[in-house]
């Protein structure tokens, strides 16, 4: 008897083992997973494209701000640019066209240009064929975006702009954002930023480390020169005009600028004020 008892719960053992198996399997449901019962190797699949980003590269110097990378088909002269496919390849072909000796072959590349001009970029990408997802798909895409380089001046942000704080937006003021060819090198510029924030008389915005430039956004960090320091490039950051730093951005005819401001020097510990004006060009 004992004998029968062994093998009726062997027996019980094994058959619940195997509609354990069978249950966990029919209870799989993600189409991703080669040992679900509904999986669907096509499930995931995207068309070959070539397709890749522009990017300007605004690079930033003497403060914990991050560099930014922004989206455009327009940058100007001197930036980093970084052109970048969306999808993998296990090769890729970077082109310039109407440059024949041009290539280059990894999935991202950076480029620098130091005059005014218009081109096409063009990327190439091949990889390994999904026929059984899509017939017409053969692993080959050719992708060519057209970009142009402008000088300084052209940026949107350069001008004149009238408008106000969120602070007290009844008290609407002015500010200019100027590029001033350098002698004997017509493609750059000095950039010069007055009138901000608001009743601001010094221009410390002239030292190329106070106005870091892209061709829709900008990094303003106010700067003075040491005049007692016969380092000619020892700027320190000021503590006068409440040392303003922040981000201007520019859409069509508008600009806007998040900022910050130190309320008072002379109070320990520093408490920051985060400010936004809003402009309308005038000029």
């Amino acid at each position: 008897m004992r004998n029968y008892c062994k093998i009726f719960l062997l027996l019980f053992g094994f058959a619940w083992a195997l509609g354990s198996c069978k249950d966990g399997k029919e209870n799989c449901q993600d189409a991703n997973n080669p040992e679900c019962e509904n999986y669907n190797p096509c499930n995931n699949y995207v068309p070959t494209s070539a397709d890749f980003t522009i990017q300007e590269e605004l690079v930033i110097e003497y403060n914990k701000a991050t560099n930014q990378n922004i989206s455009c088909d327009t940058v100007i002269i001197g930036s980093d640019v970084f052109f970048t496919a969306k999808q993998d390849f296990d090769a890729y072909t970077w082109r310039i066209l109407g440059d024949s000796e041009f290539i280059k072959t990894d999935k991202q590349m950076k480029l620098w240009f130091p005059r005014p001009m218009n081109l096409q970029v063009q990327l190439i990408g091949k990889r390994s064929p999904r026929p059984s997802c899509n017939p017409n798909d053969d692993g080959i895409d050719t992708f060519t975006r057209r970009l142009v380089v402008v000088r300084d001046a052209q940026s949107p942000l350069v001008g004149e702009f009238r408008g106000a704080d969120n602070s007290l937006p009844s008290v609407l003021y002015n500010i200019k954002l100027r590029a001033i060819p350098d002698p004997g090198e017509p493609d750059f510029f000095t950039r010069t930023f007055t009138n901000f924030p608001n009743g601001c008389a010094s221009d410390h915005f002239m030292h190329s480390r106070s106005i870091l430039f892209s061709y829709k956004i900008l990094y303003l960090q106010y700067f003075e020169r040491r005049v007692q320091d016969p380092d000619p490039n020892a700027y320190i950051i000021v503590t006068n005009c409440q040392s303003p730093t922040g981000w201007m951005v520019a859409e069509g005819n508008q600009v806007t600028i998040n900022y910050q401001i130190i309320e008072d020097h002379n109070k320990k510990p520093l408490v920051f004020l985060n400010r936004q004006f809003k402009g309308t060009r005038i000029k």
